[in-house]
């Protein structure tokens, strides 16, 4: 076992994309090193296992199965309760590719959260609160996050005990398990609790967000992003570290073909262009 882990969880409908555009671009661009890549199997075929268990990847099949999102965290806690790592990253799987070195990270800021936050959340926290917390917590909840920016759950990096803790209270904080976007409620109001630090944008440049500059400080974006060769470049021309295609359908991703490599990555205009109204009438 490594010091640290980069943790993810999955299934076979994105497994193809794990093997060949996530863990291809991880290996590609990362010193790993000091660090064991984990995937949680929410149901991966064989195949997929065997490939993954090949590139030296560690495979822990979760019995019971649910909504990946939100079921992952009390996969993610029992994992980590005995497998003592110093430094965990969990990520998503299904969206993602990594383009420059992340090993860095893991040294820095080590006894608190790490995230990438957004500018604004638009309606996001009074559409989903309700869907996702019991009655008695939508008031509290709202109040205490409602004029904060909102860190984006898919890409979290913390020391072992806290995302031990966090992931457990998750858990229980989480009423509705099938909800949409209910990791993100729950992570934002315990993140703030704890204590957290935010990354540079290109640790997670949701691609599908506008750029913005919120009291000196950058945030997610996608203006003046450039594709040279099937490669993520910013508006700087510097080769983004982390991107990540988010979105809860195709229908709303801001890339379609996405991946790792030439011929991949082409814009959904469709897409891009209904985001950034809503974004707009929403005071993004």
């Amino acid at each position: 076992m490594k010091r640290n882990a980069i943790i993810t969880a999955i299934d076979h409908n994105c497994g193809e994309f794990l093997l060949n555009h996530w863990l291809k671009s991880l290996k590609d661009s990362t010193n790993l090193t000091n660090i064991d890549v984990v995937v949680l199997d929410f149901g991966l075929n064989s195949k997929q296992i065997k490939d993954l268990k090949g590139e030296g990847v560690r495979v822990e099949r979760i019995e019971s199965y649910g909504n990946i999102v939100n079921s992952r965290y009390a996969a993610i806690a029992k994992y980590l309760e005995t497998n003592k790592y110093d430094q965990v990253l969990l990520i998503d799987g299904g969206d993602i590719i990594f383009q420059k070195d992340i090993s860095p990270l893991f040294d820095e800021d080590k006894k608190i959260f790490r995230a990438v936050p957004h500018t604004h959340h638009g309606l996001f926290y009074e559409f989903f609160i309700p869907r996702s917390l019991s009655f008695d917590k939508w008031a509290s909840v709202y109040r205490f996050l409602s004029r904060k920016p909102m860190y984006n759950g898919g890409f979290i990096l913390g020391p072992r005990e806290l995302i031990i803790d966090i992931a457990e209270k998750m858990g229980k904080m989480i009423k509705h398990k099938k909800a949409y976007g209910a990791d993100q409620i729950a992570f934002n109001y315990l993140a703030y609790k704890y204590g957290i630090k935010s990354l540079p944008i290109t640790y997670n440049y949701t691609v599908a967000q506008t750029n913005y500059t919120l009291n000196g400080r950058n945030f997610t974006g996608s203006n003046g992003v450039k594709i040279i060769d099937g490669k993520f470049f910013d508006k700087d021309g510097e080769l983004i570290a982390v991107v990540h295609n988010s979105g809860h359908s195709p229908f709303v991703r801001a890339y379609n073909n996405f991946g790792y490599g030439k011929g991949y990555n082409k814009k959904n205009v469709k897409a891009y262009i209904f985001r950034n109204i809503i974004n707009f009438l929403l005071g993004l």
